[in-house]
């Protein structure tokens, strides 16, 4: 129980970081929606996939919140904490290694994005000076992921959690303010360039202080080289994964289409955080257990099987629950996304139990098998997307987004079968895809009754979809407690997860469940 607490509340707060950053990102995209033209947020989404990409490039990783359905942490991530703790290499190498790296990638990426005719050519006919903000941005990002991830290889995952919700605060509020001031999409990578800086300064600060402080040891680069490759593999197979479907979107749809399409996955993305966050805290921990520990390690990975899915399936179905209601926030331009975001926040929350099985491939020796379920994925995507774009839109890419999903979870099952790693808590997968499902279909009902009945405006409708989210979350709760879901030792480990100060959560829970 203590491991598992331990894993727990370094996943706690990255996923809290991660909605906290969410809910900042889904605010900025209100304002964002309802002060440029629908192109622009287009360009907005181009350069946002843009960054990430630059990031993973410079970091060999997807970035640690806001990434999307899948987590490939980086060797400060994997060996930090190890090498710390017990002298078995050089903390100190290894993070000055990957330092050096990430100057050389993110430098590179940054003069090829300022580029003048690359630029002009993918802004077309929009202005191509903000692609000069975001090479800028690019670089601070990168720098930014690999100190917070160095932070969390370091066993500093709760202080990772706040340095990202404090960047997420800044950056968000710069770039709403700058557009206010009709800086339009050059104001908003100044914004996020500041709120980087930021978190790039204090956490590459604190990283280098905490393997300064280790001991100085050989350095084994086989290893380290070999986890590289593994994972920068995985990580262009995760991106392509997470990002490929936007870059679709824009390529064949335009910047407009692009600016639609955005607008459901930055809704979707709360579902993808809990698999997101688990997986980057359980890396770690697993690769600390011994190889004589493989009861100990199924034992975990079962236990957050059932952790995960308890949180992502109601969020998934609460989201597309309340869709075609909530994104009258964003405008009337925005409506058409509502079966997009439920796609895309359903397929995420139901197959988000793969998080526990990519955390087992990416520790050992089976890491390519990760990249190469990754990889059946990404060609599922690319393949269906070619034959349902022409006929559906938009909406054949988020199809064949959720038909990608489900290939890889399988895929993963069955490379971790082999090694008798294939755990699933089946009952309480069951009982609470049961439980999200009718909660779903209750809210949905409800909203689609009372906006029948009663002329509610755009502002009704919007708050009546937000209330209808605890309030579903309740239904959830009570409907659980029906089944039998909850059992002691999940209310027992909340206790463990949870501040003491906070302990009245778990007695309410008690009440509740």
């Amino acid at each position: 129980m203590q491991t598992e607490a331990k894993v727990a509340r370094g996943a706690a707060a990255l996923y809290v970081a991660s909605i906290f950053s969410l809910l900042l990102n889904t605010a900025y995209f209100v304002i964002l929606t309802n002060f440029i033209s629908v192109d622009e947020v287009g360009l907005v989404s181009l350069l946002n996939v843009l960054v990430i990409g630059t990031s993973t490039l410079a970091t060999l990783a997807l970035p640690l919140v806001g990434s999307g359905i899948t987590a490939t942490p980086p060797a400060v991530t994997r060996f930090l904490s190890q090498y710390i703790h017990t002298g078995e290499g050089s903390a100190r190498k290894l993070y000055f290694l990957s330092a050096g790296i990430c100057a050389a990638a993110s430098s590179a990426a940054a003069v090829l994005l300022s580029n003048p005719s690359i630029a002009a050519s993918l802004a077309a006919p929009l202005s191509p000076k903000p692609f000069v903000y975001a090479s800028l941005d690019a670089v601070a990002y990168s720098f930014s992921q690999l100190g917070v991830y160095s932070l969390v290889g370091g066993g500093r995952a709760p202080l990772a959690g706040k340095l990202l919700i404090a960047s997420s605060a800044l950056r968000y509020a710069v770039a709403s303010l700058l557009l206010f001031l009709g800086y339009a999409v050059s104001g908003v990578f100044i914004g996020f360039s500041i709120g980087d800086f930021f978190l790039a300064a204090i956490s590459t600060s604190l990283a280098a202080k905490m393997v300064l402080a280790s001991k100085e040891a050989p350095f084994r680069v086989r290893p380290v080289a070999a986890y590289m490759a593994s994972v920068m593999v995985a990580a262009f197979a995760g991106f392509g994964v997470t990002q490929v479907d936007k870059l679709l979107a824009f390529f064949q749809q335009g910047l407009g289409n692009l600016g639609v399409y955005n607008v459901a996955t930055v809704g979707a993305a709360i579902a993808s955080f809990a698999p997101s966050a688990v997986t980057n805290v359980l890396v770690p921990t697993l690769g600390s257990l011994r190889p004589g520990e493989g009861g100990r390690r199924r034992e975990l990975m079962r236990n957050y099987t059932r952790y995960i899915i308890f949180i992502a399936a109601p969020m998934g179905a609460g989201l597309a629950a309340v869709s075609p209601f909530l994104l009258q926030l964003f405008g009337k331009e925005y409506l058409v996304a509502a079966p997009l975001l439920a796609v895309i926040s359903l397929s995420v929350a139901f197959t988000s139990v793969g998080a526990v099985y990519s955390s087992d491939l990416l520790v050992g020796e089976r890491i390519y098998l990760f990249s190469v379920a990754n990889i059946v994925g990404l060609v599922t995507l690319v393949s269906l997307s070619l034959v349902l774009v022409p006929r559906f839109g938009l909406l054949g890419i988020a199809i064949a987004r959720g038909a990608m999903l489900v290939l890889a979870v399988t895929t993963l099952a069955y490379f971790v079968r082999g090694q008798g790693d294939l755990v699933l808590d089946g009952h309480g997968y069951l009982k609470s895809s049961v439980a999200s499902a009718v909660m779903g279909v209750v809210v949905y009902g409800f909203l689609d009754a009372l906006t029948a009945v009663l002329p509610l405006g755009r502002s009704a409708t919007v708050l009546a979809s937000l209330v209808s989210i605890p309030l579903g979350f309740v239904l959830y709760l009570i409907i659980m407690k029906y089944l039998g879901g909850f059992g002691p030792s999940d209310l027992e480990f909340l206790r463990e997860l949870l501040p003491r100060r906070m302990s009245w959560v778990v007695e309410l829970a008690k009440k509740l469940v």
